[in-house]
């Protein structure tokens, strides 16, 4: 059967990805490809989500729009373009 998550939760999980990333990973610098409506929403705004992630991660975070990835799609890459595989290793609880 098929897993379904919420919409609402979704930059919450992000922001979980992002801290594994940068603590347990040791990753300062990298890109996030997520769906361009998204990627709005994180960037919005003076205090956006993108600029709250840098200051509480103090990490060199890119955040590209790609059409080709569905709603709730993400893909991490490292700074030399390689893609850093976090689907599965933690999830929100």
């Amino acid at each position: 059967k098929g897993k379904i998550k919420s919409s609402i939760l979704f930059t919450d999980t992000l922001e979980g990805k992002i801290d594994y990333l940068v603590k347990k990973l040791k990753v300062k610098k990298f890109s996030l490809h997520i769906h361009p409506y998204v990627a709005a929403y994180v960037q919005q705004g003076l205090f956006s989500l993108k600029y709250r992630w840098r200051k509480k991660f103090n990490a060199g975070i890119r955040i590209i729009p790609d059409q080709n990835l569905g709603f709730l799609q993400y893909v991490f890459y490292d700074k030399d373009g390689n893609e850093i595989d976090l689907k599965e290793e933690i999830e929100m609880k």
